[in-house]
């Protein structure tokens, strides 16, 4: 059924599914093969049609995990890191396809950074927002923790913005539209938006000419970028102030 599912979408023109990760570990080998089988076969299969990109759903949290933890008795045999080895398993078997997709589903409490780092290495294209993970401000609008504000910030960075929100669930808040606006409130806010990020905007996984300042004539619009790299002149005045301690010691160890 899968499979004849693909092969409509494909028919039909659709460049995106979206699909559960099984919780067996049987019916998780069966959808990592027939998803392989779809990357790989070969042009007659689909005819001129290209196959969809498929994107996995997977909660950021395991469901089990998170139930020992509010028993406040977390079994040995629950594993933190299920749903991210069940990602780890599909990749492998499908080669790490560059259609394959990552649709990250938040759930209870963001993990340790460790654990977040590890999804911050995936392709998450998609980030699914159920309703009840938003808070109630003063104002009976909904909001995210400032936990999960970190995480989608983090998330944007490393995708470059490259990503969409899905919001699911009973609206708990008035109007579905105040979940968009607070999203569209929260990626224009300080969080999103940086010196650095207008600066780059446009040019994220691009690779630049190399600039050569001793031997080209460089405009005034090249070194204003130069002056937006605050880093650069933190270091700047990290080896000033080593310089200005290591001559007063000399100075001193002379007068002495």
């Amino acid at each position: 059924m899968l499979e004849s599912e693909f092969n409509y979408a494909s028919h039909i023109g659709v460049t995106q599914v979206l699909i559960d990760c099984p919780d067996d570990k049987f019916s998780l080998k069966t959808m990592a093969d027939i998803i392989n089988r779809q990357f790989t076969s070969s042009l007659d299969t689909f005819g001129e049609h290209t196959p969809p990109s498929i994107y996995i759903r997977i909660p950021l949290v395991s469901p089990k995990y998170l139930s020992s933890i509010w028993r406040d008795s977390v079994a040995p045999e629950v594993d933190g890191d299920e749903m991210w080895n069940r990602w780890n398993f599909i990749r492998m078997i499908t080669q790490s396809n560059p259609r394959l997709f990552l649709a990250l589903e938040l759930n209870g409490d963001p993990p340790d950074q460790e654990r977040i780092n590890r999804w911050l290495g995936e392709p998450v294209v998609m980030l699914i927002l159920p309703t009840s993970t938003f808070l109630t401000n003063p104002s009976k609008y909904p909001v995210l923790s400032k936990a999960y504000q970190f995480f989608i910030s983090q998330l944007n960075f490393k995708m470059a913005g490259n990503f969409s929100f899905l919001i699911k669930g009973n609206n708990l808040h008035g109007q579905l539209k105040h979940y968009v606006q607070y999203l569209n409130h929260m990626k224009n806010g300080p969080l999103f938006v940086d010196k650095i990020s207008k600066f780059t905007k446009g040019y994220e996984d691009v690779l630049q000419i190399p600039l050569q300042p001793l031997k080209d004539n460089l405009d005034s619009l090249v070194y204003e970028v130069f002056e937006t790299d605050d880093i650069k002149y933190q270091q700047y005045e990290l080896v000033s102030s080593a310089n200005s301690f290591f001559a007063g010691f000399y100075y001193f160890y002379f007068l002495f």
